[in-house]
């Protein structure tokens, strides 16, 4: 490949630094574009790793995965000596994928890692986070609504009545899927996979109910700048009220709030370290002097004091379902499975 060819080549791998795709993927996805485009050809010669590598201020272990991952699907060849040559045209995807989630979190890697798995090769998938805000979603979906086959979205924004539903006109609905949180006002025929938030939360909190007898006093940390869905907090005080137990909802988590023999649902992970830091400062154990219930599950929460009890959703259901919709062109709304993970803390 003379220098011209190459330089041209490399102008048409894209990198994009905002894009939360991984960026062997990115690499991945430009090869194939250029493919799909009949600009490149069986035969052709890629660029070499050191190339793409320098061109794009990555490592060479981003540039060889990339490129051992075409080679492992077939679309190219490596020949000793001379590097990577396009071997075959023959790209089976299908799908186009856009996912908006609304930040990054161990449990929405686990909804990622479940959609790109359940996709195999049939799709070509990109990651966008809009970090709550609205401004930000609005503008991803005026600047890529006819770039995707079809989206995925997590919808969740700081303040209330966001017009989502109008932001979303521009697409059809039989080309979105709604996760975690059903939105208002759209037609019927999109497709959720959602939780029940207040009634989920009061089931679980009943499976709970004896060891939740313990405590002299059940409180909620719930940030009053929250995006979490204010239905969650209906479903703690009419568990708590209809029950007959003693509840506060607490705005944010505070040294002097800890109180013995009382049990803390927590939303937020930096009110979760705060509150197990302020424990082992006054030596108090987990499960015996507080009970402590995190929301939303992660790998390490098992570990975490002894084992943290936690009351979750399955995010990994929840991105198979997505997944599965979108493969079976399916437009109906399904419950996501939401369960108590009882642990040492509480």
């Amino acid at each position: 490949m003379n220098p011209i060819e190459e330089a041209d080549l490399l102008h048409r791998i894209r990198v994009d630094e905002k894009l939360y795709t991984p960026k062997y993927k990115q690499i991945i996805r430009s090869v194939l574009h250029e493919i799909r485009d009949g600009n490149l050809k069986v035969g052709d010669q890629l660029p070499s790793i050191n190339a793409v590598s320098i061109e794009h201020l990555l490592s060479r272990e981003t540039v060889v995965r990339a490129y051992n991952e075409l080679r492992e699907r077939g679309i190219i060849e490596s020949r000793h000596g001379k590097g990577y040559y396009i071997k075959s045209e023959a790209i089976h995807e299908t799908y186009n994928v856009c996912l908006l989630f609304n930040k990054l979190s161990a449990h929405k890697k686990t909804i990622y890692d479940a959609i790109v798995q359940s996709f195999g090769n049939q799709a070509r998938i990109d990651l966008y986070v809009y970090h709550n805000d609205f401004e930000t979603f609005k503008s991803l979906i005026n600047r890529h609504a006819a770039n995707y086959t079809h989206f995925i979205i997590i919808s969740h924004f700081y303040g209330l009545n966001r017009p989502v539903s109008e932001a979303l006109k521009q697409i059809p609905h039989d080309k979105i899927v709604i996760l975690d949180r059903e939105i208002k006002n759209l037609h019927a025929s999109y497709a959720a996979v959602y939780q029940n938030f207040s009634e989920d939360l009061y089931r679980v909190l009943t499976e709970a109910g004896n060891d939740l007898r313990k405590y002299d006093r059940l409180n909620l940390v719930f940030p009053d700048s929250s995006y979490h869905p204010l239905d969650i907090k209906r479903g703690f005080t009419d568990f708590c009220e209809y029950n007959g137990f003693n509840y506060r909802v607490l705005p944010e988590f505070q040294y002097e709030a800890l109180q013995i023999k009382e049990a803390y649902i927590l939303m937020e992970e930096h009110d979760l370290v705060s509150l197990l830091r302020t424990a082992k400062e006054r030596n108090l154990e987990l499960g015996k002097d507080i009970g402590v219930i995190s929301y939303n599950e992660s790998p390490l929460k098992e570990f975490i004091a002894g084992g943290l009890t936690v009351v979750s959703t399955d995010f990994q259901k929840m991105g198979e379902t997505a997944a599965e919709m979108v493969l079976e062109g399916r437009t109906d709304k399904v419950e996501n499975p939401f369960v108590l993970i009882r642990r040492k803390s509480l």
